[in-house]
Parts: C-alpha cells; structure tokens; sequence
C-alpha cells in the first residue's frame, strides 16, 4: 500500500513539473509577442504559408496546369477566387502551388550556400596563415559582386531550370554566411573552453565543429532568416527574366512576367496575387530576422 501512494505521489510530481513546464513556456512566449507584435505577425504569416503550399492540395479543387479556353482571364469571382489567366488555368491553384516551388528552391538554396559558408567562416576563423587569406580573400571577390547579378550571371551560363536557380541562389548566399561565422570565430577561439580542448588533444575539425559552432549559433541562425527573405526574391526574380522556372511550372515570378503583358488591358489580378505573395512572404522574414538580431546582438541588450 505504501508503495502504491508512492508511486501516485512520484505521478502527481513529474504531472506537476510538467504542468510548469508548459505554463512557464506559454508564459515566456505571451511576454515575447507582446513584447515583439510585429515579429509574431510575421512568424505567424510564415507558419500559414508553410501550411498552405504543404496542403494546397486541400485547398483547391483545381490542377495549377490544366487550362480551359472557355475560362480564360476571368476576373475574380466564386469560382475562380483569384480569377484565370490567358489559357484559362485558375490563377489561386497556381499562386499556392506557386508558392510551394518558390519556397523549396529558395529554402534549398539557403541551405547549401550557408552550409558551404559556415565552413568556409569556420576553417577561415580557426586556422590563421594562407588559408585565412585565400579564404577571405576569395569571399572579398563575391562580395564585390551584387547577390542578384550574382546570381543571374551563373544562371545565365547553365541551363534555365530548378537546379541552376539552386545553385545560383546558393552561390550568392556564400559569402555573407562566411563572413558572419568568421566574424564569429574570432571572438571565440581564444576562450578558455577552446583552449581546454586544445590542450587536451581534441582536433581541430572536433573544435570547431563541438566547442565553436554551437556557440557561434546566434549570429548564424539571423542570416539564415534574412537570407530566405532575399533567396525568395531571387527565385523569383530569375523566374521572371527566363532564368528560372520554365512554363507551365506554377512560380510566383514566373506568373509575374505571364502576366506583365496584360496590366494595360486591366487583367490585374494576373500579376497583383503572386506578387503580393511574394512582397508579404519576404516582409515577413526580414522583420522576424530583425527582431531575432535584435534579441540574440548582444551589443544591442546593452
């Protein structure tokens, strides 16, 4: 019996720890929105668009690449939420469906150009001596071209398609990647903890990869931030000029450039859709990116 209410007591305590656990965490986010209105906006914006390219097949009835000439540039109306375009394809199925390559490819971008500059940041921060110079030095040559015309020169020289609008993105998002971790590492490899590991024998590689990167972190995860926003826009803006997304691909700027050409006639609702999509998702992240720079500078808490 005794072992019985012992146990029921040991239930009722991690319940209890449990119970706090949660209030504490629901707590501390009420005071962040509260404190961060417009970044919880954001955050919440980006949420509902993830959601939406994710269950975009739910949303609509409509395949984004089957056309109906009877339909044909239909102005917004119960049917066609968002209206049709020249070939009579519902411009609402290609604006969420849209949404889901843009994000991919400009989130998949991201991914590979920061990963290839926190690498370069790392060996660059750690090691001092020729690789150091080599390294900045050939992120001193990217820098000195624009991201966007970046970007557009390596897309020009492959083929028009998805993978070249990846590795272009990916190109551009190198250097300020690598900058930042650079910048980082140096204010860290000369910490107590580093030096402990080194005179324990830890390699360099383990170094940087277990005592320096997790605590390089913050500035990192603000330009991953940033850097959707601009890889957004990018992928668009190669989409729009022939480099990116092919026809009949749904892409909200390749939806932009079919459009441009009917504005004058009054068929607004071709180009004003996708790139509203594209103006609030890229909003979005730059305020969130703001705010956690903000939050996680410490320069700017003192």
């Amino acid at each position: 019996m005794a072992s019985l209410d012992t146990a029921v007591m040991v239930d009722v305590a991690r319940r209890t720890v449990a119970e706090n656990r949660i209030n504490g965490g629901m707590r501390r986010l009420g005071r962040w929105v509260l404190k961060n209105p417009f970044a919880a906006m954001a955050s919440l914006i980006i949420l509902l668009y993830v959601l939406v390219t994710i269950f975009a097949p739910l949303l609509t009835a409509y395949d984004p690449n089957t056309s109906s000439a009877r339909d044909a540039l239909r102005a917004p109306d119960a049917a066609h939420w968002f209206g049709t375009d020249s070939i009579g394809r519902d411009n609402f199925a290609r604006t969420i469906y849209g949404g889901r390559t843009t994000i991919i490819v400009a989130a998949t971008s991201v991914v590979l150009g920061g990963a290839v500059g926190i690498v370069l940041g790392l060996l660059a921060g750690y090691f001092a001596g020729w690789r150091r110079v080599v390294i900045n030095r050939t992120v001193d040559v990217l820098f000195a071209f624009p991201d966007l015309i970046l970007a557009m020169g390596i897309a020009a020289a492959l083929s028009p398609g998805f993978l070249s609008t990846i590795v272009a993105i990916a190109f551009g998002a190198i250097p300020p990647f690598a900058r930042i971790t650079y910048s980082a590492v140096v204010g860290v490899k000369d910490s107590e903890f580093v030096q402990a590991a080194r005179l324990s024998g830890t390699r360099a590689w383990r170094i940087m990869l277990m005592h320096i990167l997790p605590n390089v972190t913050s500035p990192i995860l603000v330009q991953f931030t940033l850097s959707l926003g601009f890889c957004i826009l990018a992928v668009a803006a190669l989409s729009f000029v022939g480099l990116g997304a092919q026809p009949p691909t749904a892409e909200w700027g390749l939806m932009v450039s079919e459009g441009r050409n009917y504005i004058l006639s009054g068929q607004w609702w071709l180009t004003f859709f996708p790139g509203l999509a594209i103006a609030v998702l890229v909003l979005s992240f730059n305020l969130l990116g703001d705010t956690l720079r903000d939050m996680l500078d410490p320069r700017v808490k003192s």
